[in-house]
């Protein structure tokens, strides 16, 4: 029955751990058409096409992270990472072009990468 609810509903959740007393949730969903009223918008169809993602991992040293991914219909990515502890976003943004440089390598186009903290967590 779970095959069947990811074909009616196109979205994923698993919970697991990295490495032992490090979890990772992951959620993948279809994207969500905005303008329901007009799906015939390039804009609703570009939405409708896409995917998104969210990652909440825990890891030794950088705390808890949330990684939000949207995978637009044109195959490029926006990623935000959003840290809780205040400390670590400093840290993830001197060295975000690393990552960047990484995901540029392997062919992923990126429409926008962004490191910012989360004042409410």
């Amino acid at each position: 029955t779970q095959q069947l609810q990811v074909l009616e509903s196109p979205q994923l959740a698993w919970r697991g751990e990295l490495w032992p007393g490090h979890t990772l949730e992951w959620q993948i969903k279809q994207g969500v058409d905005p303008q329901k009223d007009d799906p015939n918008t390039a804009l609703a169809q570009a939405e409708k096409d896409g995917w998104e993602s969210h990652l909440k991992l825990t890891l030794p040293q950088l705390g808890t992270l949330n990684v939000f991914i949207k995978l637009d219909a044109q195959q490029a990515f926006s990623i935000r990472m959003v840290p809780e502890q205040a400390d670590t976003a400093p840290l993830l943004q001197h060295n975000q072009h690393q990552l960047i440089e990484q995901l540029t390598a392997a062919g992923c186009i990126l429409q926008s990468f962004k490191v910012e903290h989360d004042v409410g967590a």
